[in-house]
């Protein structure tokens, strides 16, 4: 169901064990800012339960992206 909302074909991966480390001001992007689709509010705290979870036991890590 959430692939339908977020206009992902199915199967699909998400990874939830690095972020981007970003410069707000040295950021650009070439494509449109146009959402695409959406996920549910309950989809939503379930990605932030695990992020969380995996900070808490530093399997999380910052990728620095420039």
């Amino acid at each position: 169901m959430e692939c339908r909302r977020a206009g992902l074909k199915f199967p699909y991966w998400i990874i939830l064990d690095e972020h981007n480390l970003v410069d707000l001001d040295k950021t650009y992007d070439f494509e449109s800012t146009k959402p695409f689709g959406i996920v549910s509010p309950a989809f939503l705290t379930e990605i932030a339960r695990i992020i969380k979870q995996a900070a808490a036991t530093g399997r999380l890590s910052g990728v620095k992206r420039s």
